[in-house]
């Protein structure tokens, strides 16, 4: 009882004051618990947040990844592989043959008309009988006219010996003894040829060479020579050899001086000079091949040197109005002009003067075509009107097509134009046919036909088809390089950055990243592949991201004349993130090297 009175009277003894202070720490208390739940589900909903956000970022690059990255395997191969240069034109009628007649005939009647398919022995027109004979009594007065002053001239002599006009050194001899001097050089262009400098050459491609470089020539039974590099000069390196031993058109193995093989290649003389002469027939040959003889030097004896410079000349006229006495009797005896030649009319002569009217009435120009084809920068010849050139005192009548070859006649860079040679194969493409094919390089013009922009024309052949029609535009890769056996990756797979060309041996699935960078040397290449010359072995897989993935595919559509934006849009955002990669790619590789 008095300790319930005690607590009652310390109740008692608590003022107001202290029981109000007490009822603030009370609320104090209950604010805090409020404010740290608060906080407790703050924090909570921040951590739930990022969770989010993570989710959502790995969605993006999940997506990202589908959309832009279709990561695929490429593997280190040994084959077969072409360098193409590339270039475009329209095509037109190549196997044309062309009638041409002396102007002094007048054209009387004509059979054929363009498009006409004749045979080799039907008669496209007749001349006038007035204007034949008139040519015919005509050169026969010349002829009798030269006859007199032939004979005025026979008496005179030239000299029986031929002498070497500079020092040099004795590479080829075209002459026999007892041939006649005129029958060597019409058949070679020369009696003999002489070496000047006493080099032989040979071109290869340059690489890593440059003028002054020591290198090693070898022959064919494997002897070696010395030899060095001239200059270099568009992709080619000039190399000379001496000429003592080694003759043209060998073919000789170069190699560097660690006996790597660089090329094969055929010899030629570098500083030739042939030696001609007109009349007379060999009768001593004073050389061989091989020899080193100086300026004067007796190279070779002649006999029957009567005939004089003006002799020789004045039977070469006879002889030229000989041949043209000839056409006129054959036209006389045969009753008219003929084909020749199975095949189809292209154009023949019309006497009222209307081929001008018909060959403008043609419907289709190749540069017109090109032009349409988005190719319009560079000029195109018209392969069908690249007609051979008539000879002085002709006119053309008539030019028939066996119709069998087509040919297309194509720009090409002044850096790639010593790159292509007679003979060179080419792939031909026109897509409006849906045609592939192949050709033969037979003309490349020594000038330029665009002085603006550098272009050279080449001309290729190929075998035509029923639907080809002339301004037809054709696609033309031409074969410039190959090799065999050598090792090769695809060309996609393969990247650059300003520290070299190199490859991803590994790649993370879970973080999509590329790794195992591998810088490699590249040889020759394509669209499709690329050798490998150093870095990777046979059998070696790397990875890389091919242009379009399959859901890019579905979001875009193909690439066509009315998507062709949108598929360009998707193009420009893989190249970004390649860019970004490749730049990624470039900064390890330097920090490796560090």
């Amino acid at each position: 009882m008095s300790d319930n009175n005690d607590v009652e009277s310390r109740n008692s003894t608590l003022s107001n004051s202290e029981l109000i202070e007490m009822q603030r720490d009370m609320r104090k208390r209950k604010k805090r618990k409020i404010v740290l739940i608060v906080l407790i589900c703050v924090a909570a909903a921040f951590a739930l947040i990022a969770v989010l956000i993570g989710m959502a970022i790995n969605a993006i690059n999940e997506m990202i990844n589908k959309t832009y990255l279709n990561v695929e395997q490429a593997t280190a191969t040994r084959t077969s592989l072409s360098q193409y240069v590339e270039s475009g034109g329209g095509i037109g009628p190549a196997d044309v043959s062309y009638v041409d007649i002396r102007n002094a005939l007048e054209v009387d009647e004509v059979f054929v008309r363009e498009g006409d398919r004749v045979s080799a022995d039907a008669m496209l027109m007749t001349v006038t009988e007035s204007s034949l004979m008139d040519a015919i009594s005509s050169v026969q007065g010349q002829i009798d006219n030269l006859d007199k002053s032939i004979a005025d001239v026979a008496d005179d002599k030239i000299s029986g010996k031929v002498k070497a006009p500079l020092e040099g050194r004795v590479k080829v001899i075209y002459c026999k003894e007892d041939e006649t001097v005129a029958d060597t050089v019409c058949e070679n262009g020369a009696l003999m040829i002489l070496s000047l400098d006493g080099k032989m050459a040979c071109d290869i491609p340059a690489g890593d060479l440059k003028a002054g470089d020591q290198l090693k020539v070898f022959d064919k039974d494997g002897n070696e020579y010395k030899g060095q590099v001239s200059r270099v000069k568009a992709g080619q390196a000039l190399i000379l050899v001496s000429d003592k031993t080694l003759m043209p058109d060998d073919k000789v193995t170069v190699k560097d001086e660690n006996d790597n093989t660089l090329s094969q290649a055929d010899l030629r003389i570098n500083k030739p000079l042939s030696v001609t002469g007109y009349t007379g027939t060999v009768k001593t040959i004073k050389c061989k091949v091989n020899d080193k003889v100086k300026a004067g030097d007796v190279l070779l004896t002649l006999s029957d040197t009567k005939i004089s410079a003006d002799y020789d000349s004045l039977l070469k006229q006879r002889k030229d109005l000989e041949d043209t006495l000839n056409e006129y009797l054959k036209i006389y005896k045969d009753g008219g002009i003929f084909a020749g030649e199975e095949g189809i009319v292209k154009m023949i002569y019309d006497p009222d003067g209307n081929n001008d009217e018909q060959q403008d009435t043609q419907t289709v120009d190749p540069a017109d075509y090109a032009s349409y084809m988005g190719q319009g920068d560079v000029e195109i010849s018209n392969v069908d009107d690249d007609d051979e050139e008539v000879k002085s005192g002709y006119m053309r009548v008539a030019k028939i097509s066996p119709d069998k070859k087509f040919a297309v006649k194509v720009g090409i860079s002044e850096k790639d134009i010593l790159r292509i040679k007679e003979d060179m194969k080419a792939k031909i493409e026109i897509e409006a046919l849906k045609y592939k094919g192949e050709g033969v390089v037979t003309e490349i013009s020594d000038e330029p036909v665009d002085q603006n922009e550098g272009l050279y024309a080449v001309k290729i052949l190929f075998n035509k088809t029923e639907d080809m029609w002339t301004g037809m535009y054709a696609e033309v890769k031409i074969e410039v390089l190959n090799a065999d056996n050598v090792l090769a990756l695809k060309t996609s797979a393969v990247h650059k950055s300003g520290s070299g060309d190199f490859v991803y041996t590994e790649y993370n699935q879970e973080t999509r990243g590329f790794g195992g960078i591998v810088y490699v040397k590249t040889g020759i290449s394509n669209d499709e592949f690329t050798e490998i010359k150093e870095g990777l072995s046979e059998g070696d897989t790397v990875y890389y991201e091919s242009d379009k993935s399959e859901m890019m595919n579905m979001m875009y559509g193909s690439e066509t004349e009315e998507g062709g934006e949108e598929a360009g849009s998707a193009q420009d955002k893989i190249a970004e993130h390649n860019e970004s990669v490749e730049s990624a790619a470039a900064s390890d590789g330097q920090g490796d090297a560090q």
